[in-house]
């Protein structure tokens, strides 16, 4: 509708509210925008750093697909022999030949205690989790079990926000303190991050535990 046509519809009597509703599409953001908005282009030009001699878990439902943005010597499987789509681009989010750390080794394995037991065990000192473990809306032994991990191994454990259909919880096991959870924001496709918004499907908790942590690009 045109402005003069909503305004001619208001003045109607009958009608008591008039709402706007706008359809939802989601943008692929490009390279470019998401190495820009946040920063990792720039961290690497003033570190040197690409991952090299670091080993980083990955727990996902199956093991990366076969991908010419991933050396496939890099990509170690353990105890997991299926492939996964979901594995895949977050194989290559994290070492793909753009990637945020290209150089890195990835150890996948799916989610057990005990396989995250035997990625500490293989000198895995990053793990990254973006699967959901149920959902727990306060600190459980499972939260505690993870901050122990943490804590006594020496480990940066990252956990994604959702992952789920209830956008207002964080998904499980993500309220453990010593776990870095992360949220979403639309960097709207460009360099500039002052146009940068918290996307509104990301999960979030308040009440004492003041989840996400940090915000990555989401449509990348």
């Amino acid at each position: 509708m045109t402005k003069a046509e909503i305004l001619q519809l208001v003045q109607i009597k009958k009608i008591e509210t008039v709402s706007l509703f706008e359809e939802e599409s989601t943008v692929p953001d490009s390279e470019e925008s998401v190495l820009g908005s946040s920063n990792i282009t720039k961290v690497r030009q003033k570190t040197g750093l690409s991952g090299n001699n670091v080993k980083v878990g990955l727990i996902e439902n199956g093991f990366p697909e076969s991908n010419t943005e991933l050396v496939a010597e890099n990509i170690i499987a353990v105890n997991v022999s299926d492939t996964d789509s979901h594995a895949t681009r977050m194989a290559i989010t994290i070492a793909g030949s753009s990637g945020v750390a290209p150089n890195v080794k990835i150890y996948c394995t799916t989610l057990t205690y005990k396989n995250i037991e035997n990625l500490i065990s293989n000198g895995v000192k990053v793990i990254n989790m973006s699967l959901r473990w149920g959902i727990n809306t306060s600190y459980t032994a499972k939260e505690k079990w993870f901050d122990h991990i943490v804590s006594q191994h020496n480990v940066s454990f990252v956990k994604s926000a959702g992952n789920t259909t209830n956008s207002n919880i964080i998904s499980s096991p993500g309220l453990a303190h010593n776990l870095i959870t992360v949220g979403a924001y639309d960097d709207k496709d460009t360099v500039n991050k002052l146009d940068d918004i918290y996307d509104t499907v990301t999960s979030y908790m308040n009440g004492g535990f003041n989840k996400p942590d940090i915000l990555a690009p989401k449509n990348l």
